[in-house]
């Protein structure tokens, strides 16, 4: 539409002359023009225009009284734009494309109260003075697929601000983190755009994507095979097309990972995780034991291991506080990189390099203290891993103020990230992703994979490595 009124020669001040004769001539698709009425004459009464030369401020006819029953048929919107009052300026050539979008005429509190889930949300906000996870994740799968047009960035901004409005506690860095221009980045990089709402509508898109490409792999089916699946979830189609090229992807598994995901984009997705396990129980009949074990494991790892380090004592001391889950997982795998320090020596280019207990611990759960810092954080551990010409390989990744502060939790994988439900759980898909993909452990903790490997999930391979203080923790924990 936007580009109707440039090659029309429709500047603002032509804009808020046009009547219903024009508008006619300029749209003559009936149902195309009535959704342009609507917006034109909503964009009409929520504008004031000011007259550059004299200060004075005029407001253009409104041709008719819009309906909100003639708005796309989208329950939630039509509600939100009965109730909203609000005023929205908008003057200039890129404010005339603001005025028909969505996140621009969308009040944000009356958008939630229109909905079951809305209304949720402002409830749990109203309890608790603040959003939990399943908030966030409920808020940004409404607003993605309820009132963004298209991948533009000034709608997740827009949108980051009215939640950050709407819930003082939020921080507009967990919804949008803007784009960062190479010039502006210590590795002369550029940075793309993130936050749950970037990442909400990258995900449904990929997801589209991949379904899209299935259904014209497969456009030659049989009848009755589309009517078996035509009631079918979308993501229970995608598991069982998934689960039935199961060999196929085994015979490509030499491939270097970029290969395998390009050859299997929506391994790119969030909901992969689910994948990656679904292949896992195929490679291994093997229960998850760290997620039940782990708990009543740890304090006899600690007993066995009674060296004490400083480092190991303040650790202790704050595990000792009350902390969340996440953040008591994390401090109790902090712990055993002490009492199972890395072993391997890298030679690279004439010299040695032993990794050290923190360069350990950032191989297996890396902290960082925000989720801006997350990219970032990423491109420090590509330049290490150049240093001493390895690879960094998948790895877990928490955001917190400090360690006694976890609030998100991450996996990464190459330059994919997937927000997991908690650190074990990540922990967990971290380690069956090294299996499916058929990766190596990182350098640096391979000695705490092989632990878990060996003693939790019971698992073997002609690929193992031979660690004696690995082996001797594993037998004295059988004592």
């Amino acid at each position: 539409m936007y580009d109707c009124l440039l090659e029309q020669q429709i500047d603002e001040e032509a804009f808020r002359q046009l009547n219903v004769d024009l508008i006619k001539e300029l749209i003559p698709t009936i149902g195309i023009r009535l959704q342009f009425l609507n917006k034109f004459n909503s964009f009409l009464k929520t504008s004031a225009y000011i007259d550059d030369t004299d200060g004075s401020t005029s407001t253009s006819t409104v041709l008719t009284d819009p309906d909100p029953e003639d708005l796309p048929p989208n329950t939630s919107l039509q509600i939100a734009y009965k109730r909203s009052k609000k005023q929205y300026p908008f003057r200039g050539e890129e404010n005339i494309k603001r005025a028909f979008r969505n996140t621009y005429q969308l009040d944000l509190q009356n958008f939630l109260e229109a909905t079951s889930q809305g209304r949720y949300i402002l409830n749990c906000y109203k309890k608790n003075k603040s959003l939990c996870r399943k908030s966030r994740n409920m808020l940004v799968e409404i607003l993605v697929k309820e009132a963004i047009n298209d991948n533009n960035n000034e709608d997740f901004e827009n949108l980051s601000n009215k939640i950050t409005n709407l819930f003082s506690s939020e921080v507009q860095a967990t919804y949008y983190v803007p784009y960062v221009p190479k010039e502006n980045t210590p590795t002369k990089k550029p940075i793309g755009a993130k936050g749950k709402l970037v990442d909400k509508y990258r995900n449904i898109m990929r997801l589209y994507k991949s379904l899209k490409d299935e259904n014209e792999t497969t456009e030659n089916d049989t009848e009755n095979e589309t009517n078996e699946t035509a009631n079918t979830e979308p993501w229970a189609e995608v598991l069982l097309h998934w689960r039935t090229t199961y060999n196929e992807r085994k015979s490509c598994i030499k491939k270097t990972l970029a290969e395998y995901f390009q050859e299997w984009p929506i391994l790119k997705i969030n909901d992969a995780q689910d994948l990656i396990e679904d292949d896992f129980n195929n490679l291994y009949v093997t229960g998850n034991s760290l997620l039940s074990e782990w708990d009543k494991s740890f304090p006899k790892i600690c007993m066995l291991r009674k060296e004490c380090q400083k480092e190991r004592t303040e650790l202790i001391n704050a595990l000792n506080e009350t902390v969340s889950e996440d953040s008591r997982v994390v401090l109790q795998f902090y712990i055993l990189t002490s009492l199972l320090p890395p072993t391997t020596r890298v030679r690279h280019k004439g010299s040695h390099w032993r990794p050290s207990i923190s360069e350990c611990r950032e191989s297996f759960v890396k902290h960082v203290k925000t989720a801006s810092d997350i990219h970032l954080s990423i491109d420090e551990n590509k330049e290490r891993a150049a240093r001493y010409g390895i690879t960094v390989q998948p790895f877990v990744l928490v955001a917190g103020a400090s360690l006694q502060e976890i609030t998100s939790c991450y996996m990464v994988i190459d330059d994919n990230i997937y927000k997991v439900k908690s650190v074990l759980k990540g922990i967990d898909i971290c380690f069956k992703t090294f299996h499916v993909l058929h990766l190596k452990y990182p350098l640096e903790s391979e000695q705490l994979w092989l632990f878990l490997q060996n003693y939790f999930y019971k698992i073997k391979s002609p690929w193992d490595k031979k660690i004696p203080a690995v082996d001797t923790l594993i037998a004295d924990m059988r004592v």
